[in-house]
């Protein structure tokens, strides 16, 4: 049950700070675009790190889980005064840039430190999992499912009961209120940390060897397959960036009440967690290429159906149920893209191989973050987009409400998504079978 608790409540933590961090940026602090790409990519930096916490602890002969109690501690500290270390929100427009250049870096250390202090947490938890499979629990779905639902229990509990408070109602809307539940739920995590079982984090997860045995393994994916994995996570990570506050500005635009922006963006987690009961049976019986073509299909999917939503002017029926679509799409194509990824990073891949993957993913990540801030500041900025294209102007007249504004954000997010489908179309991806997974549980 160990691994199943910490799972949830280190998801809690993430849940309650992380769906809403773009919007709290952008919206809140008055960052631009750009600062707020730069400010996010502390989030995949802090995997690189978590790849050397864990296994340096253990060099050391420090006690692993006291060592994640410490950094659970560590993060609620940082996470439980916004208002001491977080900068005034920047409304005053004439105030020169170079005044406030100290803050956003800052929140950018700040960001580092506390993505850095908790992303051990999901290493180990995994760890914990894979070794339990080792003899015969069926843990990996457990620890994995509770995740997904402290994923989204925050964004239930702050707007389904806290808005009921109406001393609190401003902190909601205000987004301050993550912040205070992140952090006694980070203090609760670092408490149930101590409850894990010790086991040595030099141990290999099932299924993979210290030395890989082919040349396909000694990469973990081949060359293509690798690739498009890599620009999949580009798309993943501005989408990530974009969501929130597109889904605000959708809320704003057709005036429906008051906005439930957070439970919207964590909804495609409830599909990625139904998603995780069918993952093995679905990789098995329709392969990984289809699957690996089925999910970048559906990132493709989501980006035409929010450009064609943002520039048609649909009703707002319409455009709630186009979100809900665009969030569906998105969790069943997470679950049917990364768990076939590491399906086969299991079975064909190596440790080395694994963790070689791992880190090219947190490099993406960042630069996914930066394409993210610089392409929503190209397409939502009308000053650098009429300076860019002056010439074009007149040309491009009549398609201009195609290509700029949320339409075009939207609509290029697209030209990734259809490069690694056609990638995964020509790569070379094995088979797999449960006969190959002997250890394994069961079969999800």
């Amino acid at each position: 049950m160990a691994p199943g608790l910490v799972g949830f409540l280190h998801f809690f933590t993430l849940g309650a700070a992380l769906p809403l961090l773009p919007l709290y940026l952008t919206k809140t602090l008055g960052y631009s675009w750009m600062l707020t790409g730069v400010i996010l990519t502390a989030v995949p930096f802090s995997l690189l790190i978590a790849q050397l916490f864990v296994r340096s602890l253990s060099h050391v002969g420090f006690d692993v889980r006291l060592g994640l109690a410490l950094s659970h501690l560590l993060a609620a500290g940082i996470i439980m005064g916004p208002g001491i270390w977080l900068p005034t929100p920047m409304q005053d427009t004439l105030q020169p840039p170079t005044q406030n250049i100290a803050d956003w870096r800052i929140v950018f250390a700040l960001t580092v430190l506390y993505f850095a202090l908790l992303a051990p947490s999901m290493t180990w938890i995994a760890h914990v999992g894979d070794a339990a499979t080792v003899t015969g629990k069926s843990v990996i779905r457990s620890w994995r499912v509770w995740g997904a639902v402290g994923f989204i229990a925050p964004a239930w509990l702050c707007e389904s009961v806290l808005v009921r408070f109406p001393g609190i109602l401003s902190r909601v809307e205000s987004h301050d209120i993550l912040f205070l539940v992140a952090s006694w739920s980070g203090l609760a995590t670092a408490f149930a940390a101590m409850l894990l079982p010790e086991i040595d984090p030099e141990t290999e997860p099932p299924g993979m060897t210290n030395r890989a045995t082919g040349g396909g393994a000694q990469n973990g994916l081949g060359i293509r397959l690798t690739a498009a994995f890599l620009l999949v996570v580009i798309v993943q990570r501005c989408h990530y960036a974009w969501n929130a506050t597109f889904f605000e500005s959708v809320f704003q635009q057709y005036d429906i009440g008051r906005p439930f922006v957070h439970r919207l963006t964590v909804a495609d987690q409830v599909f990625e967690l139904l998603g995780l009961f069918l993952l093995g049976t679905s990789v098995v019986t329709l392969g990984p290429r289809l699957m690996l073509a089925g999910a970048t299909l559906a990132w493709v999917a989501r980006s035409a159906l929010l450009g064609w939503m943002s520039q048609s002017g649909v009703s707002g029926q319409v455009a709630m149920s186009c979100l809900l679509v665009a969030q569906v799409l998105q969790g069943c194509a997470v679950v049917a893209f990364f768990g076939t990824i590491g399906a086969l990073l299991r079975l064909h891949g190596s440790v080395t191989g694994g963790r070689r993957q791992i880190i090219m993913a947190s490099l993406a990540g960042i630069l996914g973050m930066l394409i993210a801030g610089g392409v929503a500041t190209f397409m939502l900025s009308p000053p650098a987009w009429d300076e860019a294209l002056h010439p074009l102007v007149v040309d491009l007249v009549l398609i201009a409400p195609v290509v700029r504004g949320w339409p075009g954000t939207w609509w290029l997010s697209t030209v990734p998504a259809l490069l690694a489908f056609f990638l995964v179309v020509v790569a070379r991806v094995p088979k797999l079978s449960f006969d190959e997974i002997p250890q394994a549980g069961n079969k999800t």
